[in-house]
């Protein structure tokens, strides 16, 4: 579950616009808010999030990384024998680079000379969150 927490000056129209991130799965939701009066704590108004979802890593659009992609996925069984949580870097199909993080895996990996693109992933067979990367922007008041 995911709980986010609002502090907001309530307007005579009594409306507050709430932006969802991005975890957020599209469709039907239940949302629980509870509305406190300035003085409490924690902050006044308070919305209730379904837990964050995991999912397997989609399928690249461009065509030479969906190739490395399906090719990942065929050889998973035996990348979990040998590889299992560490990253693993594919080009043409065959592992070129190993390393316990993606960036050490994909350095690896451009340090060999080649014009193919190169496919990194996670060896899991567990579902895992989804990125978000955070982005601030200030409201004007005015």
């Amino acid at each position: 579950m995911t709980t986010i927490r609002v502090r907001a000056n309530v307007s005579e129209s009594r409306q507050l616009v709430l932006t969802l991130p991005p975890e957020v799965q599209l469709g039907e939701h239940e949302f629980e808010v509870t509305v406190r009066d300035a003085t409490s704590e924690p902050p006044i108004f308070e919305v209730t999030l379904p837990v964050r979802q995991k999912v397997f890593p989609q399928r690249p659009t461009n065509p030479a990384l969906s190739a490395e992609f399906d090719a990942f996925e065929r050889m998973l069984p035996e990348l979990m024998k040998q590889y299992a949580g560490k990253y693993v870097a594919l080009r043409n199909g065959a592992v070129v680079a190993v390393g316990d993080t993606e960036v050490i895996a994909l350095t690896a990996a451009y340090q060999q000379p080649s014009e193919s693109l190169v496919y990194c992933r996670l060896v899991t067979d567990q579902p895992q969150p989804i990125e978000r990367i955070p982005s601030f922007r200030q409201l004007s008041t005015g």
